[in-house]
């Protein structure tokens, strides 16, 4: 992992040399530029939609639920299933499991 951040600063210090180091690396480790998803809502019937923020909030709060929470886990499940055997696996799904449950993990039980 060490040599892999180090290869990453490597080049974007190259590619940007005009960049202040902390910008740099503020931008190398922003973990949401290094995967891009989009969502497809298929409706009964087979018809697929883009699912976008304006349909999103159109659906009841059980389907708003599955058509983020369904498409997390089975990404999760693949990116840790694409790792070699014996690589340790990370999952941190930070805010993921907060929609709707409350501010923080200890009122989830209540």
């Amino acid at each position: 992992m060490r040599h892999h951040f180090a290869t990453q600063i490597k080049n974007a210090r190259a590619s940007e040399r005009e960049l202040p180091y902390r910008e740099l690396l503020t931008k190398v480790l922003d973990y949401r530029r290094w995967r891009q998803f989009t969502f497809q809502l298929v409706r009964p019937g087979g018809a697929e939609e883009r699912l976008t923020r304006a349909k999103h909030s159109r659906l009841s709060g059980g389907e708003q639920s599955v058509s983020l929470h369904l498409p997390l886990f089975a990404a999760a499940h693949a990116m840790l299933n694409s790792a070699r055997p014996d690589a340790p696996r990370l999952l941190a799904l930070g805010d993921g499991l907060t929609y709707g449950r409350g501010t923080t993990p200890r009122r989830w039980g209540r």
